[in-house]
């Protein structure tokens, strides 16, 4: 066999980087072979190791260039010039152009399909159960040997810079991984061109190099630092082989061509079956891919499971996932047309998951579609370049319903110079800029203001503090603790000494029955007047006005592909404008913005719905600026404690009795103390605290501890989050909140009922 050949086989079976290691320090002919700097300089550490902070952010790179790979292959073999005007000019376009998906959307084909165009694009774990190795495997283009020093083994070469349909931009190669390889960081690449895309005078062969960062024992007292090296032969070219066809892939399945990438014991957090968990990080990664890809677990005698059994699952990206297959999921999805300052008007879609399914369990703790860290999305060709977390959402106000919410901005067609000044190379961060800082302003406000988030998150509030039966107790308690000191009043919302918390405001009637016409046959104002136009007063001190129009149009007339209308709107003067929109369920709700609006002032708008094969339907009306709305004096505006609403103490159990709730949803073990959410405090009564004390003494003491610690527990974790809102701090408060309540957990039963000179004090005091 050639001795090339022999090597590659050796490195793809290996279970582990030791076995490569080995195989480096004991095999003649890898012993006798070279190594040749990544990109051909030493100093190339730096760029390598300085890109995604997050495994799953940096292995979603290597499916994204198998992507552009295949889409590359299949316009070169119409013998089209990826870069000439011939080209696709969108990866949508290249898509349908190519595999006849139309409009580019996975949800558009079957799973048959989707199956047989996922083999092209694979990811396979295999190894080790606790640290897998991953393989990316693609029937893309290829690269020939003498092309791996510019491709595949190169940085900052630009060979997809003038391909329009492609992601690829920055040059880098997909090294973002390397450093998530294992200790050794070694990363195998092996690549054969497609027989019918070589250039003339080139041979058929595979290429392979194996890189890694420099072993210590190569470093000199001079060396700053260490470098990622490439395995070559002794003259530092790429190491070959005749082109033929090899049994690499899971149950000697063949490769004929294209690319295969194995990451030795590659870094995940969750190293668990990657049809579940990996699969599930990377749908939210590659948020609407462009082709199908296949996730196939080869390590199926750790997990015990039969081969061909759940050991393969598509990925398709969460857009189409909610589209299509997990619709059931969904309470409500819908389009919010916004003015997102710099990134011009986008649409913002929006979607709001079922709280519970038919069998009461929360949805929100399954985190298949958003999770803590990940809850708004920003995309450029389906990729997700940023997401902003849960904690974000708080932003919005609406507390009942921000854990269920999803919400995706597409910023593929976002002038280019902004997103390079925001989005950062590593596509998981961004420039927190003045740019960036106004787009989430304007992000807030189009959420915050919308009538239907309002509505729905009135109706989920209900629903879920409904569930939870009221602990009488505490209302006892709490009346005599606020009749001995008023200063607690601070920390409750006032109320009628009911268990629910009281939420002002009301919000536009939304109806829940809606069918529409497909074509629309009417556009007119729902607030009746008199006159021949509606006139809305808007107050000169308002930030904003809303003019609500009804039709018959269907929800989303505005954003399907076929038979869409469009809606466009005038003003007579540029100071006026419309700065976000939504249609749903007959209503269209336009927000009216004035910048700096004067006493007497009147700003007609002229809006048209267009309609396909008729003509458009018109509305005209006019804003008036009138005097500025008195604000209520200070003592007014204040609430008055005619009574007080607390949130519900709801005990969280390992294994919980009536009307408590288990860790399993909460992903609590014991070393979880409490958690406040609105209307609620959950208190973990298994926690190792709890226990332990318990433990350690008599059991007589028992249901005294375990009360005091539910109550202390509850109004510790009130007020701490109380005070903790007050704080303005751009991140998650929440690792403060635990390290505090974790401290009081620890000395709160020692402290009242172990401390006798406190005992003393409070008996001499009684």
């Amino acid at each position: 066999m050639d001795k090339n050949k022999d090597l590659l086989l050796k490195l793809i079976k290996a279970e582990n980087e030791q076995e490569v290691e080995n195989i480096l320090n004991t095999d003649p002919y890898a012993k006798s072979l070279g190594w040749w700097p990544f990109n051909g300089v030493e100093r190339n550490f730096g760029t390598i190791n300085n890109q995604q902070t997050d495994p799953i952010a940096a292995l979603v790179e290597k499916p994204i260039n198998s992507i552009d790979s295949i889409l590359i292959k299949e316009c070169l073999l119409r013998g089209i010039d990826p870069k000439s005007e011939d080209a696709p000019k969108t990866m949508t376009e290249a898509v349908e152009k190519f595999f006849s998906i139309k409009d580019g959307d996975l949800s558009n084909i079957d799973e048959k399909k989707r199956r047989e165009l996922s083999k092209s694009i694979r990811i396979i774990a295999d190894g080790e159960k606790e640290r897998p190795n991953i393989i990316i495997a693609d029937h893309g283009e290829g690269q020939h040997p003498s092309d791996f020093k510019g491709t595949l083994l190169s940085l900052h070469e630009g060979n997809k810079d003038k391909i329009l349909f492609v992601q690829g931009k920055y040059g880098m190669g997909g090294t973002g991984v390397i450093p998530f390889c294992g200790t050794k960081k070694y990363q195998l690449i092996l690549s054969r061109k497609h027989p019918k895309l070589l250039k003339n005078g080139q041979k058929d062969l595979w290429g392979f190099s194996l890189i890694r960062k420099t072993p210590s024992t190569k470093l000199s007292e001079r060396d700053r630092h260490s470098w990622f090296e490439c395995l070559t032969d002794q003259d530092k070219e790429i190491l070959s082989f005749k082109g033929e066809p090899l049994s690499i892939l899971p149950d000697n399945e063949k490769m004929e061509y294209g690319c295969f990438i194995k990451l030795f014991n590659y870094d995940l957090e969750k190293a668990s079956f990657v049809t579940t968990d990996l699969w599930r990080d990377l749908n939210r990664k590659l948020f609407a891919p462009a082709l199908p890809i296949l996730i196939q677990e080869n390590r199926t005698k750790h997990f015990n499971i039969t081969k061909g059994k759940n050991d393969t699952k598509i990925l398709i990206g969460n857009k189409f996932r909610i589209k299509k297959d997990d619709n059931k999921f969904v309470r409500i999805s819908f389009d919010i047309t916004a003015d997102l300052k710099d990134f011009g008007e986008r649409k913002i879609e929006v979607v709001v998951f079922k709280d519970f399914d038919e069998e009461g369990k929360d949805l929100r703790k399954r985190n298949e579609w958003t999770t803590v860290g990940e809850a708004v999305f920003l995309t450029i060709n389906g990729q997700t370049h940023f997401s902003l977390p849960r904690y974000w959402l708080e932003k919005i106000g609406l507390d009942f319903i921000k854990d269920y919410l999803f919400v995706h901005i597409d910023c593929t067609n976002v002038n280019r110079s902004v997103t390079d000044d925001i989005f950062l190379g590593s596509r998981d961060r961004v420039r927190d800029n003045t740019s960036f800082r106004a787009f989430q302003e304007a992000l807030i406000l189009a959420l915050s203001s919308n009538e239907l988030l309002q509505k729905l998150n009135e109706e989920y509030r209900e629903r879920q503090l409904a569930r939870i039966k009221p602990d009488k107790s505490i209302a006892k308690l709490v009346t005599k603790l606020v009749s001995n000191n008023k200063n607690l009043l601070a920390y409750f919302k006032p109320g009628q000494e009911v268990p629910l918390p009281e939420f002002g405001g009301t919000t536009e009637e939304i109806p829940e029955e809606f069918s529409g016409s497909y074509i629309p046959t009417f556009l007119k104002p729902r607030k009746k007047f008199s006159g021949p136009i509606l006139i809305k007063e808007m107050p000169k001190n308002a930030t904003f006005s809303v003019v609500v129009l009804e039709t018959d149009a269907q929800n989303d007339y505005l954003t399907r592909k076929e038979d869409a209308g469009t809606l466009t709107w005038s003003s007579d003067n540029p100071r006026a404008k419309i700065s976000n929109y939504y249609l749903y369920n007959g209503m269209l709700p336009l927000r009216i913005s004035v910048s700096d609006p004067k006493e007497g002032e009147i700003f007609s708008f002229s809006v048209q719905l267009s309609r396909p094969r008729a003509d458009p339907l018109k509305v005209d009306f006019q804003i008036k600026i009138v005097e500025e709305h008195e604000k209520s004096s200070s003592s007014e505006s204040k609430p008055k404690h005619e009574g007080i609403n607390l949130p519900e103490l709801v005990v969280v159990r390992e294994n919980p009795g009536e009307n408590e709730e288990n860790w399993q949803q909460h992903g609590w073990t014991q070393n979880d103390i409490a958690k406040v959410e609105p209307g609620r405090v959950y208190v973990n009564m298994d926690s190792a605290d709890i226990k332990d004390y318990l433990l350690s003494h008599p059991k007589r003491l028992w249901v005294t501890a375990e009360g005091l610690y539910k109550i202390g527990i509850y109004f510790n974790a009130m007020i701490l989050n109380s005070e903790l809102s007050k704080i303005d701090l751009n991140e998650d408060k929440t690792p403060i909140f635990n390290a505090a309540i974790s401290v009081v957990s620890k000395t709160l039963l020692p402290l009242y009922l172990d401390n006798k000179e406190i005992q003393a004090l409070s008996e001499k005091e009684s």
